[in-house]
């Protein structure tokens, strides 16, 4: 339940996270920027950049490229 009512302290708006995403059939770590923390649940709104290698291309990527989590979805890097 904390997992999913709390904001980690180092999710903040603009913070660098490990989120997951869900990408060919399986949900994966990827490298996220916090977009915004909202009231309702999921809280935490990211936006995906990289995958876990570090490859930016849009196809690597999951899509919608911006996704809303909650703290157990994500990781400090």
């Amino acid at each position: 339940m904390q997992d999913e009512t709390e904001v980690p302290n180092y999710a903040t708006v603009g913070a660098t996270v490990r989120a997951i995403g869900w990408h060919g059939g399986t949900h994966k770590f990827f490298t996220a920027r916090v977009l915004e923390i909202r009231t309702r649940f999921p809280k935490i709104v990211v936006e995906f950049t990289a995958d876990e290698t570090g490859a930016t291309h849009p196809i690597a990527l999951p899509e919608p490229k911006t996704a809303y989590v909650h703290a157990g979805m994500i990781a400090e890097i």
